[in-house]
């Protein structure tokens, strides 16, 4: 985005679309263009996304009947939460945090664990 300041007023004079970030809403779409609040949003966002994730493994490994289709489905649900970071939010977040959501994916699915009575069947 860039603003022309003349005086004691800011204009925009050029806005790109992929400066934003889309959000649905009911009546379409809203974009974002503030880098601290789309930084904020998508915080939100991911750590809504990564506590629900983060039950699901708890609820899978202490469950007696998990079984391997369990385990493929919240594998499933990890790569779809780390698809979203790179291809929707990496151009809107720091590579830094971008690296620390990655890396908490990547440990949470180290965290899954199929009892060992339930695998080959």
């Amino acid at each position: 985005m860039k603003i022309k300041k003349t005086n004691a007023e800011l204009k925009v004079i050029e806005i790109k679309d992929e400066d934003g970030l889309k959000l649905p809403n009911k009546a379409g779409s809203i974009t974002v263009y503030d880098a601290d609040l789309k930084k904020k949003i998508i915080a939100e966002r991911f750590d809504k996304r990564y506590r629900n994730l983060v039950y699901l493994v708890m609820n899978l490994n202490n469950n007696d009947d998990a079984d391997e289709e369990d385990a493929i489905i919240v594998r499933d649900k990890l790569a779809e939460l780390r698809n979203i970071l790179l291809n929707n939010y990496s151009k809107h977040i720091t590579k830094a945090n971008l690296n620390r959501y990655l890396k908490m994916l990547l440990l949470l699915e180290e965290k899954i664990v199929i009892p060992e009575r339930h695998r080959g069947r």
